[in-house]
């Protein structure tokens, strides 16, 4: 018999794959999740996953009594050093108490939660205050080409540091045949020096032998989070999506299906899975050993986490402007993804096109240069 995972914020389920990478059967797996490419991309590899929709509407005493561990990385746009540092106030990162009333509604055994380690000491207390527990410290860099420093909260107990791999870009990288799309070094060259472009293009380079930057939502060279490849001293690549599934340790082609864009964004959004299953494999052990949760600490629900039920009019009407708005907004984003989408692609028939005119004049001029030589030599 398996376990019943409640995974909120669930992004592309990474906490799917990671389970299955522990050997963790799974009876259910109920998502959370509202960003419409992510979870287009979840149902592509896992269609048997049960869909739920927005935390901060869900009432999850139905729940009760019914989930073995709850699982979610919490929003950190306003907790991260890139962020706005408003905190576990802030608009993104006050979902957090959507995560702890989910614990408390469902009385899960098992949680895990996890976050941006470069929060503040006052947040990251704040969390620990309310959790109940001490987190613990990973960064991917052990488990793949990447720096990513996160915090884990869980009651799963003993998990120590996974051991350190020793992997580097160029064993993640592919070779320079398959992405010649993704050259960049003559869009960096036109930098201008002195502006921001060119100081975020020129101080993110990193080497084969070096680890790449976590990964942001975006990947082009003017990002701020974006890792430029230097293969040589006049070849410079960015980031492929495939190669950023491969420092989330995700499988190959794993987010194949939407636009570019979209794969970065969902990409960057995600869990390092490498280091969840290794979480997870502490949970395996558990169940089977019957081992019980680390004790938590005395802490008092927060009252933030408790559901905050409107239902007046004004606020109806409210929400149903706003996601109208937000309707629109999505449909003429997707308009411009997929016109994005056909243009790369009429733009790799170019390319195929002249490199096939390339190849026949090749042939056409040593079939001349075969006949003058036959000409001069009688």
């Amino acid at each position: 018999m398996g376990i019943t995972v409640l995974s909120l914020f669930d992004g592309i389920s990474c906490g799917m794959v990671a389970l299955e990478r522990a050997g963790i059967e799974v009876d259910k797996y109920i998502a959370y999740e509202i960003e419409h490419n992510a979870i287009e991309i979840s149902k592509k590899n896992y269609p048997e996953i049960v869909r739920g929709g927005d935390v901060t509407k869900e009432d999850f005493t139905k729940y009760k009594g019914k989930i073995d561990i709850l699982i979610g990385g919490s929003p950190c746009q306003n907790l991260c050093s890139c962020g706005n540092r408003k905190g576990l106030e802030g608009e993104e990162s006050r979902l957090f108490f959507d995560y702890v009333r989910a614990l408390y509604e469902t009385e899960a055994k098992w949680f895990l939660l996890e976050n941006n380690a470069t929060m503040t000491k006052e947040n990251q207390d704040i969390i620990t205050g309310i959790m109940g527990v001490e987190p613990i410290y990973i960064n991917s860099n052990l488990l793949t080409a990447q720096e990513r420093k996160r915090l884990y909260w869980t009651n799963i107990p003993d998990i120590k540091q996974p051991e350190d791999k020793g992997i580097f870009l160029r064993d993640i990288v592919q070779p320079r045949e398959e992405k010649k799309e993704y050259e960049c070094y003559k869009r960096m060259m036109a930098k201008e020096e002195g502006t921001l472009a060119h100081k975020k293009a020129w101080s993110q380079v990193k080497t084969l032998d070096q680890k790449s930057r976590a990964l942001t939502t975006a990947q082009n060279i003017s990002n701020s989070g974006a890792t430029n490849i230097k293969y040589s001293d006049t070849e410079y690549y960015i980031l492929t999506p495939l190669e950023c599934e491969r420092l989330q340790t995700l499988p190959d082609n794993y987010t194949e299906g939407v636009s570019n864009t979209q794969r970065y964004k969902a990409i960057g959004n995600g869990w390092t899975v490498d280091v969840i299953a290794h979480i997870f494999k502490y949970l395996k052990k558990a169940i089977e050993e019957n081992i019980e949760p680390v004790k938590l600490k005395d802490h008092e629900r927060p009252q933030q986490s408790y559901r905050r039920m409107v239902n007046t009019e004004e606020k109806k009407t409210e929400e149903k402007t706003i996601n109208a708005n937000e309707v629109i907004e999505m449909q003429e984003k997707e308009k411009y993804e997929k016109k994005i989408a056909e243009l790369e692609r009429e733009l790799k028939e170019k390319d195929k096109e002249i490199s096939k005119i390339r190849g026949e004049m090749q042939t056409l001029k040593d079939r001349v240069f075969n006949i003058l030589l036959e000409k001069a030599c009688g």
